[in-house]
């Protein structure tokens, strides 16, 4: 008996292959208990007419009473498998609720996943806008420098940086940096 696995989760998971495992053996030991009991069962029917046929001799009333135990033992059997099967039914019951209620919960993690990227893309747009409003740095020029041989100031003046370059520092580290450099220009011409 093969048991359906669409039900579950598409990863396979080992204890779901052995419950199916454990289902084709019992399955197994099922079909092998009846053809048990069908032999046993064909093989008391002949005997049912010799007791019948023979009530006075006490030696196939002994075996009619071992094939009746024989019989008594597989029924037994039987119902010990039916058990079995039962509770393998109800295991996979439960593994499908649990499997139903994995998927319901992951449903809404997802969920949540997505408000919470969509919280992280407006916030980050929230971010640049601030950021575009912040007023610009001001441009540090240097005095052209003396040529040494002539004396005369420089031809070109230092090209002033492009407006691309003054964008806000967005982390620490670019703010720290930006403090030192403006600290050394204001030093620079001091020193000369």
């Amino acid at each position: 008996m093969k048991l359906p696995l669409e039900w579950l989760s598409s990863r396979p998971m080992p204890e779901l292959h052995r419950l199916e495992q454990l289902c084709r053996e019992t399955a197994r030991e099922q079909r092998c208990t009846q053809r048990r009991l069908q032999e046993v069962e064909d093989a008391m029917e002949p005997e049912k007419s010799r007791v019948d046929a023979a009530l006075s001799k006490p030696e196939p009333q002994t075996q009619l009473e071992q094939l009746s135990r024989k019989l008594s033992a597989a029924n037994a059997e039987l119902r010990r498998y039916e058990t079995r099967m039962f509770a393998y039914e109800r295991t996979m019951l439960d593994l499908r609720k649990e499997n139903s209620d994995l998927k319901i919960r992951c449903e809404e993690l997802s969920k949540e996943l997505d408000k919470a990227y969509a919280d992280l893309q407006e916030l980050k747009k929230t971010q640049a806008l601030t950021a575009t409003e912040m007023p610009e740095l001001p441009v540090i020029e240097f005095p052209p420098e003396k040529n040494e041989q002539t004396g005369k100031a420089g031809q070109k003046p230092a090209p002033k940086p492009e407006k691309a370059a003054l964008r806000p520092p967005r982390t620490k580290l670019e703010h720290l940096s930006d403090e030192v450099l403006a600290r050394l220009a204001q030093l620079m011409p001091q020193n000369k």
